[in-house]
């Protein structure tokens, strides 16, 4: 086998499963395996529909299918950089969407879920494919780029503003 093999448990680069992880312990975790080509994860489609109904099967909660998918893309995405330019000293991650929103409005709930869920989760997947090299090499720098926004405000931008701070 060639190539660059990235693991991921619970959703982390791992190179080792903890003992008490509940798949070692009864028996009933699920995973799948997937081929990335020039960079590229090959079948994600298969391998989601397949995963669904194992997690059907064993009464497990399927995980957000568009969650799995960004991760999986990612960290192919990095491979693929590492593979053509190699480990980059810095890695920098700027990136943020911010919609006016009114807090009394339930719907405004979805639009704070995905602020954060960009801005945040978003800046961790940007540096996710690049820690397990760069730890092993024993250098690298990450900058996270945030807003003034953080510490001043803006009017109708609070999700924006809180997840700007951290």
């Amino acid at each position: 086998m060639s190539g660059v093999v990235t693991t991921l448990v619970n959703g982390e680069v791992s190179d080792a499963a903890w003992v008490r992880d509940r798949g070692l312990q009864y028996g009933d975790g699920l995973f799948e395996t997937i081929a990335c080509r020039a960079g590229t994860p090959r079948w994600l489609e298969r391998h989601f529909a397949r995963l669904a109904r194992g997690c059907e099967r064993l009464g497990i909660v399927m995980p957000d299918v568009a969650q799995l998918s960004a991760e999986v893309r990612s960290l192919a995405a990095g491979q693929r950089c590492i593979e053509q330019q190699g480990l980059p000293d810095v890695v920098i991650a700027s990136a943020g969407i911010s919609v006016g929103m009114d807090t009394a409005e339930r719907g405004d709930l979805d639009v704070m879920r995905e602020t954060f869920a960009v801005n945040n989760t978003g800046l961790a997947a940007t540096f996710h494919p690049f820690l397990a090299a760069m730890r092993e090499r024993g250098s690298g720098t990450l900058v996270g780029i945030a807003s003034v926004s953080a510490i001043r405000g803006l009017p109708g931008h609070g999700a924006y503003c809180a997840s700007k701070a951290g």
